[in-house]
This record gives C-alpha cells, sequence and structure tokens, in this order.
C-alpha cells in the first residue's frame, strides 16, 4: 500500500476542510464565513460528510489521486506558530507543538500528572486562540495563530533540544516521559458548555488563584479563584525588589510622561489609592498622580507578581515585596505538580484549578477521525 508522507497528508484534510468552508459559505451566503466556535460543528458535519464519500481501499485507508492513505494518519492539525526568538513562522503539528510548550513551561523530572495536566491546558488554550483568531482577532505575522512569546501567548521550545541539554540517557528518558504525556493526553480539552476554554495558566499563587474579572476584567465563569495549596514554602512564595526611587520614578516618567507628577523626594506619598482583590493582587493603583491597572504596574517594574506591598527601605530605596509568579488566573504551575506529588490525577488538577469544565476528545472525535 502506497502511504503519504504526513505532510501530504495534512493538506489532504486541509483540502477537505476548505471544501466544507466553501459549502458552509454557500450555505449561509456569506463568502466570507469566519471558523468560529459558533459554526465549528456545522462544519464538522460538513467534514465527516466529505471524509464519507471518500473512496476507501480498505476498513483504514482513503483513495487518493496519487494512492491511499491511512486513517490511522489523520490525526493531527496543521497549524502556523509564530517563533518570537527566530522572528518567522513555523508550521508544525498540534500535538508536536504542544510537545515543545509543556517542555518550555514545565519541568520534565515533575510528576507525569503535572506534565499531563500542562499539555492539556496548552491545548485547550491554542485551540480556543484558533477559534478566536479565525475572527481576525489576535492575528500574528503571516497568518499564525499563536507565537512562542510567554508574555503573550505560550513558551515553546524545540523537544529536539532535550537529549543535548540533558545528555543521551537521562535526556532520552525525560523526552520519553514528555511524549507520553502528551500522546496520554491526545485530543483531550476542557469546554465550559460545550466550547473550549481560555485556558489560562501560570508559575505559583502563593496561596490563591485568581478570578479573571479581577485581573482583565473580563468574567468567564470557568476562571475563578480557588486555593492553591503547597505553595507557601516555595522559594517563589515570596521575592523582594529594591529600587532606588531615582530608578522608580524614571520608569513611571517613562511610561507616562508629563502625566507622571511624582519625584524622587514624594513618591512614597504619591503612591495611593490601592485597590485590592480578595486574594491581594492589586487591581488599581495611583502612582504619581496616574491611575492605572495593577499589571500595567508590574510591567513597568518588572515584577513577578500584582500581589505587592510598597515600603520605603531607606530614604533613597523603596522595597516591593511580591507575592507569587505570574497573573495568577487559572492553573498554578506549582500548585498542579503539588497536587500531583499527592497523588492526584491530571484531570483533577484541572477541574480544581477551572470550575466546572468537562474534558472531551473535541478536536479529533468529532470529526470522526481516530482518537488513539
Amino acid at each position: 500500500m502506497f502511504k503519504l508522507n504526513r505532510h501530504i497528508i495534512s493538506y489532504a484534510v486541509l483540502s477537505i476542510i476548505l471544501s466544507a468552508l466553501v459549502v458552509l459559505s454557500i450555505v449561509s451566503g456569506n463568502a466570507k464565513t469566519p471558523l468560529t466556535s459558533r459554526n465549528f460543528h456545522s462544519i464538522i458535519g460538513l467534514i465527516r460528510s466529505q471524509l464519507d464519500n471518500v473512496p476507501k481501499t480498505d476498513d483504514n485507508d482513503i483513495q487518493t489521486a496519487v494512492g491511499s492513505i491511512s486513517t490511522d494518519d489523520l490525526d493531527d492539525l496543521l497549524i502556523r506558530v509564530y517563533d518570537s526568538g527566530e522572528k518567522r513562522v513555523r508550521e508544525m503539528f498540534l500535538e508536536d507543538y504542544i510537545m515543545g510548550v509543556v517542555y518550555a513551561e514545565m519541568n520534565l523530572r515533575n510528576n507525569i500528572e503535572a506534565l499531563k495536566a500542562q499539555a492539556v491546558a496548552a491545548r485547550s488554550y491554542t485551540l480556543y486562540k484558533f477559534y478566536i483568531d479565525s475572527e481576525g482577532v489576535n492575528i500574528h505575522k503571516d497568518g499564525a495563530i499563536i507565537c512562542t512569546d510567554y508574555t503573550h501567548c505560550q513558551a515553546w521550545k524545540d523537544p529536539e533540544g532535550i537529549i543535548p541539554a540533558y545528555g543521551k540517557e537521562t535526556g532520552q528518558e525525560l523526552y520519553n516521559k514528555l511524549k507520553k504525556a502528551v500522546e496520554s493526553t491526545k485530543g483531550i480539552v476542557m469546554t465550559y458548555e460545550g466550547e473550549v476554554i481560555k485556558a489560562m495558566y501560570f508559575s505559583s499563587s502563593g496561596g490563591y488563584t485568581e478570578s479573571m474579572e479581577d485581573v482583565w476584567y473580563e468574567k468567564l465563569e470557568y476562571l475563578k479563584s480557588v486555593p492553591s495549596y503547597g505553595e507557601l514554602a516555595n522559594d517563589y512564595y515570596c521575592n523582594f525588589a529594591y529600587f532606588s526611587k531615582s530608578d522608580f520614578v524614571a520608569r513611571f516618567k517613562k511610561a507616562y510622561g508629563y502625566n507622571f507628577k511624582a519625584e524622587p523626594y514624594n513618591i512614597m506619598e504619591s503612591i495611593t489609592n490601592i485597590e485590592r482583590s480578595s486574594t491581594g493582587r492589586i487591581k488599581k493603583i495611583t502612582i504619581g498622580g496616574v491611575e492605572m491597572s495593577g499589571i500595567a504596574a508590574r510591567s513597568i517594574l518588572g515584577l513577578r507578581s500584582t500581589n505587592m506591598i510598597f515600603r520605603e527601605f531607606n530614604k533613597d530605596t523603596i522595597l516591593i515585596i511580591t507575592i507569587g509568579t505570574g497573573h495568577g488566573v487559572g492553573m498554578s504551575q506549582l500548585g498542579a505538580i503539588t497536587m500531583a506529588d499527592e497523588g492526584k490525577t491530571y484531570d483533577e488538577i484541572l477541574k480544581h484549578y477551572y470550575s466546572g469544565v468537562e474534558l472531551e476528545r473535541e478536536l479529533y472525535t468529532s470529526i470522526g477521525l481516530p482518537s488513539n
């Protein structure tokens, strides 16, 4: 039997998807109908009908113009990823991309259940971006749906670097562990009321995660504040950052220009109107007469968290104490590791951090393809 390589297979599938999109556009009377979560399942039905009508040579093969291909290989999605470091677009299969995200976001020596939880969160976030970007929101350069800048999308590292980084024996062991974590959750995403969720995650919480609306003013029912255990003794729980008053002022003047009215001698008095969430993170703050979000202040100062406490260390220096690392919304990676070490499974971890979600093989089984 003649078998196509994976790239040719992917384009065969994309051709089928394109045909379905054309049909959908004709049915809707709109040639610019976007691929959104609202019409996704309609498209899936069309794709399934297209696949059902393709000639097959046996139970697992589809006949093409150049030979037959196995439907066992039609189990992945080709995506475009903008590599922020190399400033170019990479085209890769979704599951290969997820391996790179887990490698970049987690220590591979951690419990495999934590790695599985990270894989499902990353896959869910990626497919959420896929739906949203199809509507023209946050599209990256050259049509990429996601980038490798962790401050904007998700971190990513090429898994081929694992063995050189760890040595042959340990590297191969860790690579196999990573591959197992991703393959054992293949195609699984989190959904809320039938739609893939915006699966935010971060490094460490300091005891409680944050509700979405207290950080970005967008309310999502599955992103609520929940306790995150086992983090208080971690090195990243509490951090101390020192700034000279002149440097502190210079940073905000650079950001806000003439609107910023404080000077080094009165900067502490200008820090007012601090509004905190129930977990202690700053939602709003006024510095130098400028009202800003806690996220903006954190970014300007390059701090780990918006859970900030300002103190005058001496007449020339400001001390800022931060609790936790990251934005605080969704799954705490450190909390996930702790739960995994305590014997929790990846689905238990995810359902703790994402309220009311279901785990489904949304991508593959819904289009009638093998989920392995």
